[in-house]
């Protein structure tokens, strides 16, 4: 349970009976699982929430290529070393703005040598 062993599991209930009266204990308990419930209800949610959109992602791609349209462009697709490069609807890198310009190089100033 929990990845517990007997051990563990006895000196955890030890140092809770320290901390919590016992007259409090079924209280307490009580209000331990509630937070574990609500902690697996959000984390399922989640999940159920990241499942449907693997699914849409999945239709999206299986109609673009029933329809015989290019598969939606994703960094894999592109084959773009770039995944910062944004992708229009068209699946053609959208236009970016201009880098800015690199500062002029320096020359080199030969030192003399100390003797």
């Amino acid at each position: 349970m929990f990845g517990l062993d007997f051990g563990e599991f006895l000196i955890l209930f030890i140092v809770v009976l320290v901390f919590v009266n016992p007259k409090d204990l079924p209280k307490f308990i009580y209000q331990v699982g509630k937070i574990y419930g609500q902690l697996m209800e959000a984390y399922h949610a989640m999940t159920r929430q990241l499942n449907q959109l693997g699914e849409q992602a999945r239709l999206e791609i299986e109609r673009a290529k029933w329809e015989g349209d290019k598969t939606p462009p994703t960094p894999l697709t592109t084959g773009k070393e770039d995944p910062r490069e944004e992708i229009g609807p068209t699946g053609e890198p959208v236009a970016q703005t201009p880098a800015k310009t690199a500062a002029p190089k320096k020359r080199a100033v030969k030192r003399k040598k100390k003797r």
